[in-house]
Formats: C-alpha cells, structure tokens, sequence
C-alpha cells in the first residue's frame, strides 16, 4: 500500500513538473512571436532621391511576365537641364515654376521643402509622374500634400489625363506624389509598401477622371 501510494505521488509529480515546462516553453515561444510582430525594421533615408532609387532598384530590369508595368521603363528624374536618364534624380529646388509645371508643386509651398527628387515617364508624363520632398518642418506636411493635391487636380494634363492621385507621407517629413495610369501609380506603390511598409501612411488617394 505505501508502495502503490509513493508510486502515485511520484506520477502526480512528475506530470505537474512536465505540464509546467510546456507551459513556460509556450509562453516563452508567445513571447519572442510578439516581439517578432513589434519589432519591424526601419529603413534608414538618406534624402528624398534614396527614396525614389530605391523603390526603382526594385522594379524587375526586364520582362519577366508581359506586364510592362511590372518592370522598368523609360524615364527621367530631376530638372530637364542637369536630367538623369533611366533613374530617378535630385531636383533643383531654385527650379520652382518647372516644379510646379511638371511636378504639381505650388510655389507657395516650396519654401517648406528642402530636399526633392523626381522621375517621370520619358514619353508621356500622365503615365507616372512621382515626387519625393522632405519638409522641413513636420507641421507643415498637411499644408504641402492639400497644395500639391489641388495643383494636380486643377493640372492641365499634355497627352491626356492621369487616373490616380496617392500621395504617401513616409516616416514623418518625407511626402511622396505619385500621379498617373492607374496600374501604374498601384504597381509603384506596392513597390514601395514593400520596402518601407510601416513606414508608409496614405493621405491621399483619388481618382482624376
């Protein structure tokens, strides 16, 4: 009898001791998942061109499935008279009435920019046109995004009309602009999710037709 009943306790125990390993090996692997879904990489932004570029490195280079929006075209960035061909460039910000022109930038809002880098398409600029701009000051980007908003929705287009309107703030003073054939505008926006992710808050999205 003392023997059944020291052979019981012994069971009792060892199945408490087990129940409670699993139990911290559980909240240990809950845990470390949690941190896993909190901690997300930011990536660093060296000026508003780093922006651009990279989201342009992550365009296929050639065709990979029929689709050529997927993959990179003709384009031009920065001001036409110091342009980089095939890549997005820094953009002369003394250049305000081609800013505002070509990129929908009004001039009574580039004082709150230091930084610009632009690219469009070669051949038609209502296919994509994209800006990057950092403000200066982070008060003033609702200010910056309503002026470039209304200077594309007001835009007399050359080659007919854009479809999409997004403009995106990223971190906290980068806006980017992104005007132009529907799938177009999505599939570099995606691109663009897809490095910076979280980073990435949409504060506007219309359609122009």
């Amino acid at each position: 009898m003392k023997r059944l009943t020291v052979i019981l306790l012994v069971t009792g125990l060892l199945f408490t001791y087990t129940a409670c390993g699993n139990k911290q090996q559980t909240d240990a692997n809950a845990t470390e998942f949690e941190t896993e879904m909190e901690t997300e990489v930011m990536i660093p932004i060296a000026d508003a061109n780093n922006i651009l570029n990279k989201v342009w490195d992550n365009y296929e280079s050639v065709d990979t499935d029929g689709n050529m929006y997927n993959d990179k075209f003709s384009v031009m960035g920065g001001h036409f008279e110091s342009a980089v061909m095939d890549m997005p460039g820094k953009y002369d910000l003394t250049q305000t009435s081609d800013l505002e022109l070509m990129y929908c930038v009004p001039a009574s809002v580039v004082s709150m920019i230091d930084d610009a880098a632009t690219m469009v398409h070669l051949m038609k600029a209502s296919t994509i046109t994209v800006g990057a701009y950092h403000i200066a000051d982070s008060a003033n980007v609702q200010t910056v995004v309503e002026g470039i908003k209304q200077q594309t929705l007001g835009n007399q287009w050359l080659g007919g009309f854009p479809d999409d309107l997004v403009i995106v703030r990223i971190d906290d003073q980068y806006v980017v602009s992104i005007v132009g054939n529907a799938e177009v505008v999505d599939v570099f926006y995606e691109e663009m999710l897809e490095i910076y992710g979280k980073q990435v808050t949409v504060l506007v999205k219309e359609s122009i037709r």
